[in-house]
């Protein structure tokens, strides 16, 4: 492409780029915060499980917590030996797990988790509506 400053193919400039032995800020923070013994999970588990915390603030340290535990779930379709889908027994048996898991949380993050999907489910509708 004539008239841009880089073009594919070429060398990169002198000096551009991280110069050798330079750190990534996330491995500076990360190493600043072990040095000051700071934990962000530790932190986090201790406000979600302190209950003079408001309950939207502990439900949304749960939340965060969980990404850490069960891994975020693609939607996929399972076939199975005979390439017939099976995919709504493998829904049904996360459904339960899930419903499970939410059953043992304190009631104050029950009623947060049940709002928020309520409000995802309303912009949902809402989208469809709108096209």
């Amino acid at each position: 492409m004539p008239g841009h400053k880089y073009q594919k193919g070429h060398k990169k400039f002198e000096g551009s780029g991280m110069q050798k032995g330079m750190k990534r800020k996330a491995t500076s923070a990360r190493e600043a915060m072990e040095a000051a013994g700071c934990d962000p999970i530790e932190g986090m588990i201790r406000i979600a499980q302190d209950e003079a915390n408001k309950p939207e603030l502990r439900g949304k340290m749960f939340a965060e917590l969980a990404q850490y535990i069960w891994p975020k779930l693609k939607a996929i379709e399972h076939k199975g030996l005979g390439g017939e889908s099976n995919g709504q027994a493998t829904i049904d048996e996360m459904r339960q797990k899930l419903i499970d898991a939410v059953a043992e949380l304190p009631d104050d993050v029950r009623f947060i988790i049940a709002k928020r999907l309520m409000v995802a489910e309303e912009e949902k509708v809402i989208d469809g509506i709108r096209g």
